[in-house]
């Protein structure tokens, strides 16, 4: 199922802020239902049809990016470095990216800059180490940059397939068997290793509504949610009173 990223994904990129983002919460009962209704609506992605991602998520100390969500602010910002792997897990021999993805509401953008090192050698990086800690700062932008240090504080995987529809310019990504890998042991409590019990829709574009092809998406009782993966696992692994 899982495809391997191209070349042309090592480029750099960075994104106005004209793309619209719509997720969803699917219940995981209902997750293999909805993987059998897309693959019979819409097309596989041309280029990227599926992947396995890894995301490290970095953030301040005093959790910016994290409250940024808790408080619903208009404006937030998720650092992270990312790569791909196989089928089995297996980071590719492929660059990985540092990335910085800002949202105003459903609208986002991002910036995404090949580093060079590969994901295999940045998996085998402790969260608490300070060569990871440096290897993002070295590569982010100083204008992208928050007051204060970024600190990698978990390392997220899940498994996406993507798709078009011949109609519509728009992207749609399923994006299960989501779950966290590792954390640092500083900021967050080990993590159980089992995925969440959900998975999330996505439709990428700029479209600020949902299409009309997806008019049958309420039998599988999707909710439309500023969905953010980082968020939930941290609001998870945060200490107790009692620990800190």
């Amino acid at each position: 199922m899982n495809s391997l990223p191209h070349h042309g994904q090592s480029r750099n990129e960075q994104l106005p802020f004209n793309e619209q983002e719509l997720k969803f919460y699917v219940p995981g009962t209902l997750t293999w239902s909805l993987l059998s209704w897309l693959e019979k609506t819409l097309l596989p992605h041309p280029v990227y049809p599926s992947a396995t991602i890894h995301s490290v998520y970095f953030d301040t100390a005093t959790g910016r990016s994290f409250q940024e969500k808790a408080e619903s602010y208009f404006h937030k910002t998720k650092y992270r470095l990312r790569w791909y792997c196989d089928a089995h897990g297996h980071p590719l021999d492929e660059p990985a990216f540092a990335e910085v993805k800002e949202k105003n509401g459903s609208a986002r953008r991002k910036l995404r800059i090949a580093i060079p090192l590969s994901g295999s050698v940045v998996s085998r990086l402790p969260l608490d180490s300070e060569e990871l800690e440096m290897l993002f700062h070295r590569h982010l932008p100083p204008a992208s940059a928050p007051a204060g240090r970024l600190i990698p504080m978990l390392d997220l995987r899940y498994e996406r397939t993507r798709y078009v529809h011949p109609l519509f310019g728009e992207t749609f990504c399923l994006d299960t068997n989501i779950r966290c890998q590792r954390t640092h042991p500083g900021y967050l409590r080990p993590p159980s290793g089992k995925p969440l019990d959900f998975s999330v829709f996505e439709q990428k574009g700029p479209s600020p509504d949902l299409l009309p092809p997806f008019r049958a998406l309420p039998r599988f009782h999707l909710r439309k949610a500023s969905v953010s993966k980082y968020f939930l696992i941290t609001s998870q692994l945060l200490p107790s009173v009692t620990e800190v």
